[in-house]
């Protein structure tokens, strides 16, 4: 793993993938509009010869990031303990999908709906920051490749920021 951190990296896509969102608005507390470009992952070049890669790749990194989460005081209590194997394949299908694999997900759940989905959970810096800690250990645990870390990391950070909801 590269010891970069995660806003030390940069991947600008190549061709936007105009049919998904580009420009994302957050207000904060005090109204103040912060405005980013989220580059669309399926823009990334992932380097797999074949699709059952990205579904091993995502199977190994989900089940290592959901072992963290069982335990985790603070994200833990966010997932259903009756669901939780249900959490684990929603997020193992949305990567599969994301990242050029199967639509198994699109099939099931439609719209990813990030944002919305999860509106009930306060989401701040701290919920942030351990998500993001939780899945970098489990991308050295599952080792994922250098430059599909690398890609992985720069669309974590911009999804976990995305989904913010609290400070």
């Amino acid at each position: 793993m590269s010891a970069a951190s995660w806003t030390e990296i940069t991947i600008l896509s190549p061709q936007p993938d105009y049919s998904l969102h580009q420009l994302h608005n957050r207000y904060d507390k005090t109204n103040t509009l912060y405005s980013y470009q989220f580059e669309s992952p399926k823009t990334l070049k992932m380097s797999f010869d074949d699709p059952a890669q990205i579904e091993e790749l995502f199977t190994k990194l989900t089940a290592a990031f959901y072992r963290r989460v069982r335990t985790d005081d603070l994200i833990g209590p966010m997932y259903p303990e009756d669901d939780f194997e249900g959490a684990e394949e929603r997020l193992r299908d949305f990567l599969i999908y994301r990242f050029g694999g199967s639509d198994r997900y699109i099939q099931e759940r439609g719209h990813p709906r990030l944002r919305m989905r999860h509106a009930p959970f306060k989401i701040g810096v701290a919920e942030r920051d351990r998500w993001l800690e939780m899945m970098s250990a489990a991308m050295e645990e599952s080792e994922v490749p250098g430059e599909i870390a690398l890609e992985l990391k720069v669309f974590f950070d911009q999804v976990a920021e995305f989904m913010r909801n609290d400070e």
